[in-house]
């Protein structure tokens, strides 16, 4: 396992690298795709991680190093609160390895660990049910390198989360017992707080699922229900000390979601987005996942798409884990709980909740599935599978057929399939996000359609670990139903030992090669490097905010793409996010455009030189064309920070005007989360041109006690009814009050003394 890590994250261990796609950035995103000379990355399907998770990461280490905590965002949307956007995963433990080690180490040993941690458990978890060590580790490799780990590698609330609940499995499942709990049992709680603060709020929902199969798993029957009470107050309970544990991450960012909810921007709502076909086609998609190298991926086309889902939605474990897990399904020996996960995994993508859960619910099935094959694999020989693995081996061979079929297949005709396909492939590009490059988009699909061949290297390379993972499960099989002396015999140990061994080698390479298909080492001096057109941009804006979109204006036409100017410290009033906040700008954007750009701080614009002006910018100063963007820069945009000596103004337009004569204040301290500034003589209000959040609080003197800032009709931090002789404010951010903090320090500290105190009473009655 440790083994199969080091190969995968080879070029991070030994060459240097970081494991980013930084290539979108440098071929897909302007301005650095003007210089790109027909250069692709090789998995554009990730371009969130460059303009989302990455900058994520950069705005934590700069807040936790000059501040010690993360809290807020000033660089993008007019601020927000970093805290409170659960999809940055701003409490997980790798977040805390960016306060003492280069970005880049702290990115790369963050997610090697987090894989660690997936497959040590699993191992530790299969291992606690007796299992032999090949079962075992042919489970962990499945889950650790499961492909929604994989596939959302750099989003990290897949792995972050779910990385940790083999610990919860293993911790949970046993013998339960509220006079004698096991030390397992008492570190159920922070295995769930570790899997909550991992994740997203919707990860945690996963969380919560999963563990609902855990308790379904213990009911026996439906006329014993009634026992499992105990059970289910020892979840209960859990759950209850993990929310404790959790309060200080999950106050903000429960708030965060209901501020973004609040402003109407709301995304996955119950339904089915493709219509009353969408069960249906998602019935298809469970099967597809069990071999599905030939239905597309990044390097070709996404052929998922014609069943109306997405690659990126895929289940894998390897192939030989996937078919044992769907048996494992109808035999009555199998672990319930495994059943269970496997079933609810599967079957909520088919019902109306798919819209707010999406398909990554299917961790449940990755989950369950990984066990199931590691239970089926240990009890092999006595689940009479050559009838089967005969069906399997005859399918597998149909498949090798069917590729040489494809290879053998006359030209004329293969030519006239491929025309056709790459013509819909053209046409059904045009609506992407990276689609208007017609030469890429037709290579990719004659790969896709290339590998319909045996001949093909890819289709030969996978082809030959099906065929060897087969042969493996033949060989575990072998005669098991018809000689139980030959089962009890050495050979036909050996022969399980070996086939087993082939599923092993088999599955690892299977995941390996999708590792390699979807991820991407880059070079360390890529990360964001420089560029003129960047430099221009930060030299002339200074502290005002650059407003980079445009109605109509495509994702990839956008000038560094937001959040990647946010990333070079440039402040934007753009953002690319899913937890989204009451900006100036959203606030008033039924005013006259000059205005809401004025107050919300918007001193440049960056617009193609292909397209009109922004509306509310036509009249600003036209300063240079660079690198095909227009750049204009705005005369009259108020100070970040101002102080009047009128008393303060009301409506948007009134505030407008008393900032034309109010003073501008530079600050003498800065910092991500805080500045301290001084304050001109007769002053009776200050505006701080930050988004308002309840965490904004400003105080005049060191002694004096924290006060909340006043929410003002433009959406910005108010400072009002100043004392007389003020000389100078600090204004701080805090994303949480005082009371969460307390809560999970009181409960730690109380788990922790409950622990000491029964593991020490459980040693003195094993001692007795």
């Amino acid at each position: 396992m440790i083994a199969m890590v080091t190969a995968a994250f080879f070029p991070a261990l030994f060459g240097g690298k970081i494991l980013a796609p930084l290539d979108i950035t440098k071929t897909l995103l302007a301005p650095w795709s003007l210089d790109a000379n027909g250069a692709k990355p090789h998995n554009q399907s990730l371009s969130d991680a460059v303009t989302q998770y990455l900058p994520y990461r950069i705005f934590a280490e700069k807040s936790l190093r000059e501040d010690g905590y993360i809290g807020w965002n000033p660089y993008e949307m007019g601020g927000t609160s970093l805290a409170g956007n659960t999809m940055a995963l701003p409490a997980s433990w790798p977040m805390q390895l960016h306060r003492c080690l280069p970005f880049k180490d702290a990115w790369n040993l963050g997610i090697m660990g987090e894989f660690l941690i997936a497959g040590m458990g699993m191992l530790v978890f299969l291992r606690s049910r007796k299992l032999p060590w090949l079962a075992c580790l042919i489970g962990a490799i499945a889950y650790m390198a499961n492909s929604q780990f994989i596939i959302w590698i750099y989003h990290r609330w897949a792995l972050g989360s779910f990385c940790w609940m083999p610990w919860v499995l293993w911790s949970a499942l046993g013998t339960f017992q509220w006079k004698r709990l096991t030390l397992r049992q008492l570190l159920l709680p922070a295995f769930l707080a570790m899997a909550l603060l991992g994740g997203s709020l919707q990860h945690m929902v996963f969380v919560f699922l999963a563990c609902g199969c855990v308790f379904l798993g213990g009911i026996r029957s439906l006329k014993s229900a009634h026992h499992s009470w105990p059970s289910l107050i020892m979840w209960t309970v859990a759950f209850c000390i993990a929310a404790l544990f959790t309060a200080f991450s999950l106050y903000p960012q429960v708030i965060g979601y209901l501020d973004n909810i609040a402003i109407g921007h709301v995304r996955g709502g119950i339904g089915y987005e493709d219509g009353p076909r969408q069960p249906i086609l998602s019935l298809l998609f469970i099967p597809m996942q069990i071999w599905p190298w030939l239905v597309g991926d990044p390097q070709s086309i996404n052929g998922f798409k014609l069943i109306k889902r997405d690659y990126m939605d895929l289940a894998y474990l390897g192939t030989i884990p996937m078919l044992l897990a769907f048996i494992g399904l109808f035999r009555k020996s199998m672990p319930t709980t495994a059943k269970w996960l496997i079933v609810i995994g599967l079957v909520l993508p088919l019902t109306p909740l798919v819209g707010p859960l999406y398909h990554r619910v299917q961790l449940l099935f990755l989950l369950g599935g990984s066990w199931m094959a590691a239970e089926m694999i240990s009890s092999i020989s006595t689940h009479h599978l050559h009838k089967t693995t005969r069906w399997i081996s005859i399918a597998v061979l149909a498949l090798g057929l069917a590729l040489l079929g494809g290879t053998l297949l006359p030209i004329g005709i293969k030519n006239s399939l491929e025309n056709k396909i790459v013509a819909k492939a053209v046409t059904a590009a045009k609506s992407s996000q990276f689609g208007s490059d017609r030469a890429w988009i037709e290579g990719r699909a004659r790969e896709w359609t290339g590998r319909f061949s045996i001949t093909h290297p890819r289709s030969a390379w996978l082809y030959s670990l099906l065929a060897l993972g087969t042969t493996g499960l033949v060989l575990s099989t072998r005669r098991n139903a018809t000689n139980s002396v030959f089962q009890q015999s050495p050979t036909h140990g050996i022969s399980c030992t070996v086939g087993n061994f082939m599923i092993l080698t088999a599955s690892s390479l299977e995941l390996l090669t999708l590792f390699q298909t979807w991820t991407t080492f880059s070079q360390a001096k890529d990360f964001y490097p420089p560029h003129p057109a960047i430099e221009q941009v930060r030299n002339t804006a200074g502290q005002h905010r650059v407003l980079q979109s445009a109605e109509g204006l495509a994702f990839a036409d956008i000038f560094a793409t937001p959040n990647i100017l946010a990333a070079y410290s440039i402040p934007s009033v753009d953002a690319y996010e899913s937890i989204q906040y009451q900006s100036t700008l959203h606030l008033l954007r039924n005013t006259v455009p000059e205005t809401a750009l004025n107050l919300a701080g918007v001193g440049l614009t960056v617009h193609p030189a292909s397209r009109p002006a922004v509306p509310g910018t036509e009249q600003w100063t036209t300063l240079s064309e660079s690198h095909g963007y227009i750049i204009r820069k705005n005369p009259l945009v108020p100070a970040t920070i101002t102080a009047g000596i009128a008393p303060s103004p009301n409506s948007p337009e009134q505030i407008l005007d008393a900032l034309k004569s109010a003073q501008a204040i530079t600050p003498t301290q800065q910092t991500m989360n805080s500045w301290i500034f001084p304050v001109p003589e007769f002053s009776q209000w200050v505006r701080i041109a930050q988004n308002w959040h309840q965490g904004w609080q400003w105080r005049a003197d060191q002694n004096d006690p924290w006060q909340p800032t006043h929410c003002g009709t433009d959406s910005t931090c108010w400072i009002n009814q100043i004392p007389q002789g003020t000389k100078s404010i600090e204004v701080r951010f805090f994303p949480r009050t005082a009371w969460t903090y307390h809560i999970t320090l009181i409960a730690i500290a109380l788990w922790l003394a409950a622990v000491l105190v029964i593991t020490r009473k459980n040693k003195v009655i094993n001692l007795g």
